[in-house]
């Protein structure tokens, strides 16, 4: 009997301890955060009245993020207009500040693409194959063309016909755009001029009968792609 009281006054005196505790300390719930805003239309403009304006809009569509009915979040938006500029296609891009209304949102996309290239004509690349030209300036038919990036392109082919071994190249790279689609036209004009010529190739200290061999594996010897013209020192 005596155990029972000394338990139950243990019970009561941890009960009060407890009672005490929350009564000095105030009670603090957390509530949810409310739920995200609801994208309720979504609208992209294509500042651009070429027949490129449709399949961009469904290539932009494709990079962001936000759907209609989806939830609104900011970090969908900024890797939506992180993946527009890095897609390349689009010089210029806005979006107008979101607009809510009873929790929905509705968003616009204002985006002005880069004309895309229709042709490219090279002039005056040979012996130079076109498909190095190409390389060189890295672009194709059918990429998006960025006028900032014609000098770069100049020196890239400058810098390529250098190492073939010509002395002082001259290259000029223009683009023209057709009003009726709003396509690019690139022209990439190369003059050339004179190369280093190897004269003579004397070798020393080499076993008799192995010239030939050797210089058939020489760069500097299979440099030239013309069988009647001298090799180029490259």
């Amino acid at each position: 009997m005596r155990f029972r009281f000394i338990y139950r006054d243990v019970f009561t005196a941890l009960f009060g301890i407890l009672l005490f505790s929350l009564g000095s300390h105030p009670i603090c719930l957390s509530q949810e955060e409310p739920d995200a805003s609801i994208v309720s239309t979504l609208t992209i403009l294509i500042q651009d009245t070429s027949p490129d304006a449709s399949m961009l809009q469904k290539l932009a569509q494709r990079l962001i993020l936000p759907k209609i009915g989806g939830p609104f979040l900011l970090d969908d938006l900024q890797q939506s207009i992180d993946a527009l500029k890095k897609s390349g296609l689009f010089r210029k891009i806005h979006v107008s500040d979101p607009v809510e209304t009873d929790g929905k949102i509705n968003l616009v996309f204002e985006l002005t693409p880069f004309s895309l290239i229709k042709k490219i004509c090279i002039d005056g690349e040979f012996p130079m194959l076109e498909q190095d030209i190409l390389r060189e300036i890295d672009r194709r038919v059918g990429d998006p063309f960025d006028p900032k990036t014609t000098t770069e392109m100049e020196k890239n082919i400058i810098r390529y016909l250098l190492k073939e071994g010509y002395i002082d190249p001259k290259v000029s790279l223009v683009s023209q755009k057709d009003e009726k689609d709003g396509r690019i036209a690139l022209t990439v004009s190369i003059q050339k001029g004179p190369f280093y010529r190897i004269r003579r190739v004397a070798l020393q200290e080499n076993r008799s009968g192995f010239d030939f061999e050797f210089l058939t594996r020489l760069k500097t010897w299979q440099a030239s792609r013309l069988f009647w013209d001298m090799a180029r020192f490259a």
